[in-house]
């Protein structure tokens, strides 16, 4: 199956001039292979049968696998016996093979062709054949093996052979396998010594020497081992006088069972092993019919982690975690469904090991939890990621592995010329093949074709968004959809070599690494509504819930996006649209709640596959619903009817797309069925079993849920509340926020980027972009992580650039934090768009995100200092100069006297600000603020021990029936924070009228406390005392509250009163 080639491809390699006619042809003669190859898996597991039967139908069946079957015979001498085709003679076309069973050449297997044929690669044979005919031979070898392994197991069930039949297993094992009957007589030994069963004297010169000390640096000395056939005669003798013979023949039955497994272990611990060895070893221990639950636990656990790591990912964390959810048998599906280069050591890459794992989780699962039962996953098939070293060796691309270290200015103007040249490379022959194989299997369908590299979705760097996923309506006569599925690939191979993956790689530290890139293309889920092909509905889950927009919301209760159509508008940041948030475990709490703000904030696009157009594209939502909405499947489930401003639910039976307004809610499917409760109990269950929080993507095609991907969730580590005291001098506060505000500490910020909103409205698309090139030349130029980007609308948006500032990944990973501006006038609404690709590199980035809404009267907006600081734009950029207007760069110390700006949020309170104050300092020290306002975390406990020594140091015991005064809880232990009370502990022994008195001047102290508090750290509270009354009997009992004063590990603090009682 050789290609003819020509000279000259991209980068002076190889072109392939393959017709389609003769990759047809070449897919004849693999299929012809396969079926000749599990013909003799199927025949060669006749143990019972006898040879002569067995090896004179494999005779038969073997010249069908070659080129012409019509002229071919073959022949197998085998130990004397000779069994062939008839009319057999030897010819000067000639294959033979050497037939070796435990290392020993035990014969020969030879195929002719009685007549001439074309020259091919060896005489008229061809190299597939050779790969084919040494198979065969190595399949034989091993089933006389297992030939003579089924006789002794089957002579130790018959009755008349118990009594002395394991001294046949030591004839047997003697001349057929010595290094097995070596192993099995040590396990007996050690399975003697370990289990008690027998005397140290008895099994004395039968063990090695355990006595001998170790030295570290001395090997230890060379035992030769006595005669073995001795050594196993007088094992098992012992073995059977203490064991029984029937329990010692069930004994080694259940370890030739596990010999069974033994060569795939064999393989798989093989470095040298190729994906294509590896794959038949695994479809010979299916074809024994293994059954892994009958395996002791550390085989079954080796078989499973070195498929994980040969076929998935060999990271330590991923293996650890992977491994305990699948099975030997998960892979038996995976195997066949892999195009391979040839020589192939490749993996699946990321984002096909994260599905896998996760379907098989969910499956086993199913059985606890019958929701999860009807969860599929596309029909799929795989390149793996050598596939992509394949392309470059194969085009002479090889160079482009110094291209990561280029600027990322040279990077991205190289980029467009790297695509065309990769969409006119050919793919090698063998992958092709593959392909072609693959898109006969899934038929005429809509295709996504996904990049899955080894670095993709790993804890700290899913590297969401940064590869290509296309997808492909995959419609038309098959040699077009063919070429459109081989450009896509080589596409995707070349998103590898762009700016974004590589800045990314170079944040982490990765960029040294060798990339590989394993290609995943899935059917897309849906199914045909009109001409358009998409799913119901789609998005993505986390675990995590990173943007709370209600205090009842908590981390935990996680995050949905959900839109209609395909997915890609839930992944994706949208200029104009806007998907449904929503948290699966309160799903009441809407981020949108009133009428007005559910239309307004409803999806109005869909994305979908044109089938006559043969195109992905994205429509109106309206048009779609009027054009083919009474065909959409569950539909009723998504829209709701808008009547005179009022949203209601419908009915299959009332949807009137044609007259009528419809807006996406998702209302029927959060209270009419049960994808809630489903979707949080896949998080649930994948979450628990993989040990961290995950990022789900799904679709709907109207009856079935398919999961698409799961990775581990970035999500920023837990914070601490900033402390923002509440009489800040206004003049130093830039701005507030009151909305969507996180915790999370920002750094001390130098400088701040500054787009102007209303200035940049006015440019035209292209001055637009120029904007986006100047940021992306900044963020290469101003001190990393030490500067803010503020800017209207959603940057980093997909669709209509004047709603945000066109940027990618690499052109702001070095802001500590972007701010996004929303005004009353225009189209700039910042995008809660926590769960997008882009939002997903804010967080693993550590790069805060804050929405400001300038307008809200109830927030700070220093509007006049972006816009009239001194801009130094020209001076880093001079030829972006011209943009001075729009694009504002202010260096803050030189504009205020050495100050930086801090932003300081906190989620209680709902509350951020922007504040210049002090460089380097513990905590928050203001210009104009008053004394005392530089607080750092353990100023709090101070202040409030402080204040509660001078209430005690005013307290008249004497006049007020007090005895003792205590600190107690966080300020007596000195772990106050800004929200903590001050716990006081009051021995009181006075009248009911001295009590009454006490409590009443204790909440006057309570109340002005709180006050105070609140300037300090803007905490709201009534009242910061916690008072204690315990009187004699209580203090003599030591008991309740009392028992602190006594503590050892937490004693109660006695404080100094002006008088005592």
């Amino acid at each position: 199956m050789t290609e003819p080639t020509t000279a000259g491809g991209p980068g002076g390699g190889h072109e392939t001039t393959a017709s389609v006619k003769q990759i047809l042809g070449d897919l004849r003669e693999r299929a012809k292979e396969l079926d000749c190859l599990y013909n003799a898996d199927e025949l060669l597991s006749r143990y019972p049968a006898s040879p002569e039967d067995v090896f004179g139908e494999l005779m038969q069946s073997i010249p069908q696998g070659w080129q012409f079957p019509e002229v071919c015979c073959c022949r197998l001498r085998l130990s004397g016996n000779v069994y062939q085709t008839q009319g057999f003679v030897e010819t000067p076309w000639i294959q033979k093979t050497t037939i070796r069973s435990r290392g020993e050449k035990v014969g020969d297997l030879q195929v002719v062709y009685l007549s001439p044929r074309p020259t091919a690669d060896e005489g008229p044979f061809l190299c597939e054949e050779r790969r084919l005919l040494d198979t065969l031979a190595e399949r034989i070898g091993y089933s006389l093996v297992q030939r003579e392994l089924h006789r002794m197991r089957t002579g130790l069930h018959s009755p008349e052979s118990e009594e002395g039949s394991w001294a046949v297993i030591i004839q047997f094992l003697r001349t057929s396998d010595p290094s097995l009957l070596r192993r099995m007589t040590q396990r007996l030994l050690t399975h003697l010594q370990w289990q008690g069963l027998a005397r140290p004297e008895d099994l004395l010169d039968l063990l090695p020497p355990q006595d001998e000390m170790m030295d570290e640096n001395r090997p230890l000395p060379f035992h030769k081992e006595n005669d073995l056939a001795d050594r196993a005669q007088r094992s098992f003798s012992l073995a059977a006088s203490i064991l029984g013979e029937k329990n010692l023949l069930s004994l080694l039955q259940s370890w030739v069972d596990e010999e069974r497994s033994r060569f795939l272990l064999d393989t798989l611990a093989n470095s040298e092993a190729t994906l294509e060895r590896i794959s038949s070893a695994l479809a010979r221990f299916r074809s024994q019919g293994a059954d892994e639950e009958r395996l002791p636990g550390p085989i079954s656990t080796a078989l499973r982690v070195g498929l994980v790591s040969r076929f998935l990912s060999d990271q330590t964390e991923f293996v650890r975690q992977s491994a305990g959810g699948v099975r030997v048998s998960d892979f038996y599906a995976l195997t066949e469904r892999i195009v391979a280069p040839e020589r192939s050591h490749g993996r699946v890459g990321g984002k096909t090991a994260g599905l896998f794992v996760a379907w098989n989780i969910l499956r086993r699962a199913s059985e606890k939890y019958p929701e999860l039962k009807d969860i599929r996953v596309p029909n799929a098939w795989l390149v793996p990621s050598d596939g992509l070293l394949a392309f470059l060796e194969y085009n002479g691309l090889g160079t482009l592995h110094t291209l990561k270290y280029k600027s990322t200015e040279e990077i991205r103007q190289d980029h467009p010329n790297l695509i065309e040249a990769f969409r006119n490379s050919p793919l090698p022959p063998s992958i092709r093949r593959g392909l072609a194989m693959a898109l006969d299997d899934l038929g005429p369908v809509p295709l996504v074709v996904r990049s899955s590299s080894l670095l993709e979705d790993r804890p700290g760097s899913s590297f969401a968004g940064k590869y290509r996923s296309l997808f492909l309506a995959n419609q038309g006569p098959r040699e077009e959809r063919l070429e459109a599925l081989e450009r896509a690939i080589t596409e995707i191979y070349a998103s590898v070599f762009s700016p974004d993956p590589i800045g990314y790689r170079a944040e982490r530290g990765l960029l040294d690494f060798h990339e590989e890139m394993s290609i995943l293309i899935q059917q897309v889920v849906g199914t045909r509504i009109g001409r358009y092909h998409m799913p119901s509905f789609a998005g993505v889950a986390f675990s995590r819930n990173e943007l709370r927009w209600s205090p009842r919301i908590q981390r935990e209760d996680g995050l949905l996006r959900l839109v209609p159509g395909l997915g890609t508008r839930a992944v994706d940041r949208l200029a104009d649209d806007y998907p449904v948030l929503l948290a699966p475990r309160q799903p009441q709490l809407r981020v949108n709640q009133t009428p007005d703000e559910l239309i307004r904030y409803s999806p109005r696009r869909v994305d979908l596959l044109d089938l006559e157009a043969n195109d992905f594209c994205t429509r109106p939502l309206d048009e779609v619903l009027r054009e083919c909405g009474n065909r959409w499947p569950l539909v009723h489930r998504l829209v709701s009817r808008v009547d005179e401003d009022i949203l209601r639910p419908v009915s299959p039976l009332e949807l009137d797309f044609q007259d009528g307004d419809y807006v996406v809610t998702f209302d029927g499917l959060m209270t009419q069925t049960d994808f809630m409760r489903r979707v949080s109990l896949m998080l649930q269950v994948l979450e628990e079993t993989l040990g961290h929080p995950v990022d789900l993507e799904f679709a709907h095609d109207g009856t079935d849920l398919y999961l698409l991907q799961c990775r581990n969730q970035s999500f920023n580590a837990d914070s601490d509340p900033d402390v923002i005291p509440a009489d800040l001098p206004a003049s130093q506060v830039l701005f507030s926020a009151r909305r969507y505000v996180s915790n999370g500490r920002t750094p001390e910020l130098t400088h701040v980027v500054y787009v102007d909103p209303e200035a940049y409205r006015s440019l035209n698309p292209a001055a637009m972009k120029e904007v986006g090139r100047a940021v992306g030349r900044l963020n290469g130029i101003l001190p990393r992580h030490k500067f803010a980007l503020l800017g209207p609308g959603r940057w980093g948006s997909r669709g209509d650039i004047r709603l945000g500032v066109p940027v990618t990944y690499a052109d702001i990973n070095h802001a500590a934090i972007m701010i996004e501006i929303a005004r009353q006038t225009g189209d700039y609404v910042p995008d809660l768009s926590f769960g997008t690709h882009f939002f997903q590199d804010l967080v693993e980035a550590g790069i805060r995100y804050l929405p400001l809404y300038p307008d809200d009267p109830e927030v700070a907006w220093q509007g006049l200092f972006f816009q009239r600081s001194d801009n130094i734009l020209g001076e880093l950029l001079p030829s972006f100069a011209y943009l001075g207007e729009v694009l504002r760069v202010i260096d803050v110390p030189r504009q205020t006297d050495g100050q930086v700006l801090r932003i300081l949020c906190n989620a209680e309170q709902e509350l951020a600000v922007g504040v210049l104050c002090e460089p380097g300092a513990t905590g928050l020290m203001v210009r104009g603020g008053r004394p005392g306002q530089n607080l750092d975390d353990s100023e709090h406990w101070k202040w409030r021990m402080h204040m509660a020594e001078r209430l005690a140091a005013s307290l008249d015991g004497a006049r007020m029936g007090v005895r003792a005064l205590y600190v107690i809880g966080d300020t007596g232990n000195g772990t106050a924070g800004p929200d903590s009370d001050v716990d006081l502990l009051v021995h009181f022994v006075g009248t009911p009228e001295q009590r009454e008195a006490l409590l009443l001047w204790l909440e006057g102290w309570s109340r002005a406390l709180a006050a105070m508090n609140h300037l300090r750290t803007g905490y709201v509270c009534s009242e910061l005392l916690d008072v204690h009354l315990v009187d004699d009997q209580a203090l003599a009992a030591g008991s309740g509250v009392a028992s602190r004063i006594r503590s050892v590990d937490d004693p109660a603090r006695e404080l100094e009163m002006a008088s005592r009682a």
